[in-house]
């Protein structure tokens, strides 16, 4: 019978495994807790669930309260381009979604979509019973619009997919999906599921 203790290595080998798996399950619960056990869209797939995808830029975002007392955000886009649907450009789009913060009272839904007031958005969009543009697959459906400060170009992001080029910054670290994607580029994907 071998009575030698049972070993893993040195204690620096040890240490090391303990480490890797401490970081991969670190790395694991913040990109759940990120996406919120979102089941992530595809480009195409977000677009073939639109009605009207859109263009534009932010121009306000207001909290109300319904008949039910339930708060809701309602958000107004100008309508740059359509690239999905029928809306015509210069026209504004209200879109509208749960929660808010109205006085002292605050409502969060987890994974909503966040529009910013003077930010360009690309919106996939869907129409509910009552008409009202809503964004499709909560924070799914919208894309931010930035700037890429060395080269000037636009790309898009949103929580899974795009991101400007890793020059730096914000950009430096990334999920694996979200390889830069230019305005241009989600566009023409968009517009080879429309026909």
């Amino acid at each position: 019978m071998n009575t030698k203790p049972y070993s893993c290595g040195s204690p620096v080998a040890r240490f090391k495994r303990l480490s890797a798996k401490f970081i991969m399950s670190v790395l694991l619960l913040t990109f759940d807790a990120a996406a919120g056990n979102l089941i992530p869209l595809a480009v195409d797939q977000l677009s073939e669930d639109s009605e009207i995808v859109v263009f534009g830029l932010v121009n306000s975002k207001t909290c109300l309260c319904d008949e039910a007392g339930r708060l809701y955000t309602k958000v107004e886009i100008e309508v740059k381009e359509t690239w999905k649907g029928s809306h015509p450009a210069g026209k504004p789009i209200t879109v509208v979604h749960g929660g808010g913060a109205l006085g002292t009272r605050c409502l969060v839904v987890s994974n909503q979509v966040n529009y910013q007031v003077g930010e360009e958005v690309v919106a996939f969009l869907r129409f509910n019973p009552r008409g009202e543009a809503v964004t499709i697959a909560m924070c799914q459906g919208k894309f931010e619009v930035i700037c890429d400060k060395a080269s000037g170009e636009r790309f898009v992001r949103n929580t899974f997919h795009g991101g400007a080029p890793a020059t730096g910054g914000a950009e430096k670290y990334r999920l694996p999906t979200q390889l830069p994607m230019a305005l241009g580029s989600l566009r023409r994907q968009v517009q080879l599921v429309r026909k």
